[in-house]
């Protein structure tokens, strides 16, 4: 079998494919290729398919001519009929296919090719063109924003024909009188006003053109809250205890539930001197200042100014009149006003930013002020904590020291061995070393409190206090009131908002800035009778400027405010995630502390038995010393870890308190107190 030959079974058709040679045949895997050999095809009668607007379906019947040109044959046409369609629209696109037939005698047409088709549809009036930035998508169909005779906005639903790219074909209920919204907001008012509207159209065909020109609207879009994926409950809420009514309090002052007055005193100082919070505080007043600024622009702007110069003029000035003096006096006082009507809503949505930004700030200084207070108060739980254990670690060396005392009468009676008297040694030099490394810890965290505080830490200390603090009890809420609660997803929100508003200022700048302005003064060629009323000019009127070209940097201006709006849109999110996740993380920590805290506690009894114990029988000469030094270590350990717990304990409750926005004083309970027993001192020798 020749490529390319010409068939016949059942028709007159051509070989346009060849995937296979006559070999392929024959052969061990005959018959299991399912690929096709060669394809044929009828090549005088051509198959066109074309995807047509939905507008044009009632027209699309068969017998319907279209005109075929390719640029292969110039000035050549090719006549077409419809022979049927796919019955059914696509949604995506608004087009359905239609299948052509078209005479190709000669073979001029080559299948596979592309040709321009122009359907000769006859009785259908010309359409208009408008840009695809005017287009409003609602669940109902496609609208246009229009402005009608008495400056109102209406939607107006309309059948979109041809997609162009920048530019859509209007099939119909769009006419020429009609004003059209470029960049119109997501939702607007039910017949939003504009002060003052115009259009001009080219009725067309194939391309068209659109002037627009539109005033008195805001372009910001409709301002939504973001959302975000918000659980009912909380997974560790198990861990929260129902608070009483008198728990709660409207103060934010909630460190001063733990009932310790060095820590309200070191906390207010956080608020009147750390110089982190100065400086959100700052940042605040900066954003207040720019909110006025903005503010400012609602209002008229007057100045005034004065001229007084001596001139002379050239002798061989143009048009110089015979009788003028070569020198003269020009003396002008003059007062101006100038007022920039607000009609495109870019001085309104340039407030609203402003204020949001604000509020922000505001939100802002407040997350920084509860981070302070919060990483104030593990700060001092930690000292507290490493107060009792150099407590601890102080009564241990003194116990330490009378078993070593006793090791050594006894080795000098002869009743020990060198080994005990070594291993007595070795016990309180630890114990001894163990203390000075608490110490050092207490030293830098009292260091990092005087920063806190805003106080040099030469000149600062904290005295020791080893009373033990209780947990507080943080009342539950919802995953839908932290949103509410944190301040830092208040400041997200706010941003989002205040990006919203900067797209509706980078809009405004598409249309032109209308100002009223005014002039009055008083000029004369000498200061004397200056303020009289014939030297008296004035001078009054609008003044509009509007850029005609500026090589796309508007249009960037409004992708650049819209990725902005994305990106805070994004943050906010984030914010929110990490909310959850720090809820969730501080309530798991306090659940699973609590539980390990109350083993430890057990542990401490039992170590304690042990050590009493075993150093009772070594007096007896029942077991070594070596039985009395590893009593001693292990009650020493597990007692520093319950203490080590209790602190982690107080230092999750902080961060449950910050993670939920703070802002609650608590009535101080004992539901999860952990406390170690009493005493926790190592037992005393007494021989």
């Amino acid at each position: 079998m020749k490529a390319f030959a010409t068939l016949r079974a059942p028709f007159a058709g051509t070989v346009t494919l060849r995937s296979a040679d006559i070999g392929d045949f024959v052969g061990p895997n005959t018959g299991s290729s399912q690929q096709p050999l060669f394809g044929i095809a009828d090549t005088h009668k051509i198959r066109i398919y074309v995807s047509v607007p939905q507008a044009y379906s009632s027209v699309m019947k068969p017998g319907q001519t279209a005109t075929l040109t390719v640029p292969d044959y110039p000035g050549r046409t090719f006549t077409a009929r419809v022979t049927g369609d796919s019955n059914a629209i696509n949604t995506q696109t608004g087009t359905f296919q239609v299948e052509l037939v078209a005479d190709n005698a000669d073979n001029a047409l080559k299948s596979g090719g592309y040709a321009r088709v122009t359907f000769n549809v006859s009785g259908r009036r010309g359409t208009l063109m408008i840009p695809s930035s005017t287009l409003v998508f609602r669940s109902q169909g496609t609208f246009v924003a229009t402005v009608n005779r008495n400056a109102r906005i209406h939607l107006i639903p309309i059948r979109v024909g041809r997609d162009f790219g920048s530019a859509i074909e209007v099939i119909s209920n769009l006419k020429d009188i009609h004003g059209v919204v470029d960049n119109p907001p997501i939702r607007f008012p039910r017949a939003s006003r504009c002060v003052w509207a115009a259009v001009a159209s080219t009725r067309i065909i194939g391309f068209g053109a659109v002037a627009f020109l539109v005033a008195g609207c805001s372009f910001a879009p409709d301002y939504k809250a973001p959302v975000t994926n918000v659980p009912q409950t909380f997974k560790e809420s198990d861990v929260w205890k129902n608070a009483a009514p008198s728990d709660l309090r409207p103060d934010d002052k909630w460190w001063k539930a733990y009932g310790d007055a060095i820590l309200d005193n070191l906390e207010q100082q956080v608020s009147d001197s750390n110089p982190t919070l100065a400086v959100a505080l700052a940042r605040n007043d900066q954003a207040l200042a720019y909110l006025a600024a903005s503010r400012a622009d609602l209002f008229p702007q007057i100045g005034v100014s004065t001229d007084l110069t001596k001139d002379r003029q050239s002798d061989n000035r143009p048009l110089r009149g015979g009788g003028e003096p070569d020198v003269y006096q020009a003396d002008t006082v003059e007062g101006q006003i100038s007022y920039e009507l607000d009609l495109w809503g870019r001085i309104r949505n340039s407030i609203a930013a402003s204020k949001a930004q604000a509020i922000a700030s505001s939100e802002d200084m407040a997350a920084v002020k509860l981070s302070l207070e919060s990483e104030l108060a593990l700060n001092y739980m930690a000292l507290r904590g490493f107060d009792r254990q150099i407590e601890l670690l102080k009564a241990t060396v003194e116990a330490y020291a009378q078993a070593e005392a006793m090791t050594q009468r006894r080795f000098a009676g002869g009743v020990a061995t060198g080994i005990d008297v070594g291993q007595s040694g070795t016990q309180l030099a630890e114990a001894e070393s163990q203390l000075d490394d608490v110490q050092s810890a207490r030293a830098l965290t009292e260091h990092a409190i005087a920063s806190l505080v805003g106080t040099p830490a030469s000149s600062f200390s904290i005295s020791t206090q080893s009373t033990q603090l209780g947990l507080i009890n943080v009342p539950p809420l919802l995953p839908s009131e932290l949103l509410q609660r944190r301040p830092d997803i208040a400041a997200a929100e706010r941003r989002v908002a205040a990006a919203n508003a900067e797209i509706g200022v980078a809009r405004a700048a598409f249309f032109p800035s209308i100002s009223l302005t005014g002039d009055v003064g008083y000029q004369n060629t000498g200061l004397p009778g200056l303020f009289t009323a014939p030297n008296i000019l004035w001078s009054l009127g609008p003044s509009a400027l509007l850029t005609l070209f500026d090589g796309g940097a508007h249009r960037a201006q409004v992708d650049v405010a819209r990725s902005a709006w994305t990106q805070a849109t994004a943050e906010y999110r984030n914010h929110a995630l990490r909310a959850f996740q720090e809820v969730e993380d501080d309530l798991a920590q306090l659940h699973h502390l609590h539980a390990e805290a109350l083993a430890e506690n057990r542990a401490v009894i039992q170590a304690g038995q042990v050590e009493k114990l075993s150093l009772n029988r070594y007096v007896l000469g029942a077991v070594s010393y070596l039985d009395v030094v590893t009593a001693q270590a292990t009650a020493l350990r597990v007692r520093r870890n319950a203490i080590d717990l209790n602190t982690r304990l107080l230092q999750s409750n902080i961060h449950l308190v910050e993670a939920i926005g703070g802002g609650w004083a608590l009535d101080k309970t004992n539901e999860l107190q952990v406390s170690s027993p009493h005493p926790v001192a190592p037992a005393q020798s007494h021989t």
